[in-house]
């Protein structure tokens, strides 16, 4: 199962800075200021040097730029006196605040991310995401931080997703951003890329679509609970087509393991159970599987291939993809064979329209 960082580092991009002038608040030197979507992009920088390291490991830190590994090493570990001696012992900058912010964050020091919050460390749209570096255990506390400082979990960033999608993972997380009010409706929506310029939709089944291929079912269960719309979007695709992250279609024939590919089935009942339908056509404009049977035998899972069958999935739905019971046939294993030519003789689906001639 990915971490929550996993998960942001699959889905969105990583931050670019560039330099550009503009004038400083009630400066007259030019500034650098970050490009959009970085971590400090709303932070004007009077010297460069506050976050030309900002991607650094601490072990590139240590010999590229060794005047601040102290620094660093104070904001991670503390102690908290050595964070007040180095805010208060010369003026510091708001970005030399936020900086001290971000890392205290990633690290998961509280303490730490609470003096500097209170000390005028500001909270942008990336801010957060910080968070998602930090041990898992420290997560809540540190989003109940930012939180009281006056951050909304339905904030958006700049490629017009919330953070919501990326903790499925950390059911305490998830919990506590549902209980503070996260939308689970709200997020990117597939077909309607202007979602950076528009803002998030909230029609958008995102987070339900990454819960149901990359979380437990208890996640999933949360999420509908709180009002997650499963006619938003296919998450039942999602959970039927999910790969190992060691493999997929386009590197050969794909066999899921047996475990890995019945872990899923939980999810499917229950997406079942609340409303979604078995043989579902995906609404895309791409060249995508089109219904859940289908994405099944691509992912070689062949036990979600049986459960779907033995629910009513039918193998002979037409799409751009070939169907489902000749993807078998074509990239199948023996026993992907043999449960499809099982299900063909039992065909427990119902007839329809748009079944293959």
């Amino acid at each position: 199962m990915p971490t929550p960082e996993q998960l942001r580092q699959r889905f969105l991009a990583n931050p670019v800075l560039q330099p550009q002038e503009d004038v400083a608040i009630g400066a007259s030197q030019p500034t650098i200021q970050p490009a959009m979507g970085s971590v400090i992009d709303f932070v004007p920088v009077l010297d460069p040097k506050v976050f030309d390291h900002l991607d650094l490991s601490p072990a590139d830190m240590g010999h590229q730029l060794p005047h601040l590994f102290p620094f660093h090493s104070v904001c991670k570990n503390g102690p908290l006196s050595a964070i007040h001696s180095m805010v208060t012992s010369e003026s510091r900058t708001v970005a030399f605040l936020h900086h001290a912010l971000t890392v205290a964050l990633k690290a998961g020091n509280v303490d730490a991310a609470h003096y500097l919050l209170d000390s005028g460390a500001p909270i942008g749209r990336k801010t957060p995401d910080c968070i998602l570096q930090a041990p898992a255990d420290r997560q809540v506390p540190l989003f109940d931080l930012l939180a009281h400082h006056g951050w909304d979990v339905n904030t958006r960033g700049y490629d017009g997703n919330v953070l919501l999608p990326f903790v499925i993972t950390n059911l305490d997380v998830l919990r506590w951003f549902l209980t503070h009010g996260a939308n689970p409706n709200l997020g990117v929506h597939p077909n309607r890329p202007d979602s950076t310029v528009s803002g998030p939709s909230t029609e958008s089944c995102n987070t339900l679509q990454l819960a149901a291929a990359h979380s437990t079912v208890e996640a999933v269960q949360m999420l509908l609970d709180a009002g997650a719309q499963i006619g938003y979007g296919t998450p039942l695709h999602s959970a039927a087509g999910v790969c190992e992250e060691s493999s997929g279609p386009r590197r050969g024939r794909v066999k899921s393991g047996k475990e890995f590919d019945e872990g899923r089935i939980p999810v499917m009942d229950l997406l079942v159970a609340r409303g979604a339908d078995i043989n579902q056509a995906m609404d895309t404009p791409y060249l995508e599987p089109l219904y859940p049977i289908t994405c099944a035998v691509i992912a070689g899972a062949v036990e979600r291939v049986r459960w779907l069958l033995d629910h009513g999935a039918n193998p002979h739905m037409r799409g751009w993809h070939m169907i489902a019971a000749e993807a078998a046939a074509n990239m199948g294993s023996d026993e992907m064979k043999s449960v499809m030519a099982e299900g063909l003789a039992t065909r427990k689906w119902v007839e329809s329209g748009t079944e293959q001639a």
